[in-house]
């Protein structure tokens, strides 16, 4: 109830300020596909540490006539069903992301992601990764006087540091071969209001 209040509370401030901040909000859904093979079925289809779907809430701030910054705050997620069970890797993440707008119809972002508690579930079992601090770099056109489309490129890997609860070092991840590169590829789609 609090965490719901709180958040009623900081859109309603954001959005009275936002015409004053020249600050406009954005919800993001994108496609991605790469990273390493985390589970897969025998007839083809597999979740990749970089997959799937992306979706996020954010604002974009328009610093100068040629600068925006841009967050993100959302969920990414890829999975999978099989007659004898399932398999989903997701997480949250905060984004970061400076453009500097080449024309006033296309920009180009370089930026930061931080991914919190990733979490591959396999049918009873649930390895927890540590949070993952990734680089961003995308390319984006403007089809419409808020609406963007574009293409990313994101580098982060991810650590398991445990396995049902029962913690994993560091040393002994990477020892074991327990880390994944997440980096993907994205087609993305933004929208602002």
């Amino acid at each position: 109830m609090n965490k719901t209040l709180f958040v009623i509370v900081l859109v309603s401030v954001f959005s009275v300020h936002a015409e004053v901040l020249d600050v406009n909000l954005v919800s993001s859904v994108g496609m991605t596909f790469g990273g390493d093979t985390l589970a897969s079925r025998t007839d083809g289809p597999e979740i990749e540490a970089g997959g799937m779907m992306y979706f996020a809430m954010g604002g974009v701030f328009k610093l100068s006539e040629d600068i925006q910054l841009q967050t993100n705050f959302g969920y990414h997620y890829d999975s999978i069903e099989a007659s004898n069970g399932s398999a989903k890797f997701s997480r949250t993440f905060v984004e970061l992301i400076p453009y500097y707008l080449l024309t006033p119809k296309t920009r180009f972002g370089v930026g930061v992601v931080n991914a919190f508690s990733p979490e591959l579930e396999v049918t009873g079992d649930t390895f927890g990764y540590g949070n993952s601090l990734g680089i961003i770099g995308e390319v984006n056109w403007r089809f419409s006087r808020k609406a963007w489309w574009g293409f990313r490129y994101v580098n982060i890997e991810y650590t398991v540091n445990n396995y049902n609860g029962i913690s994993i070092t560091n040393d002994v991840a990477v020892a074991n071969g327990l880390v994944s590169d997440g980096s993907y590829f994205g087609l993305m789609l933004y929208g602002g209001f």
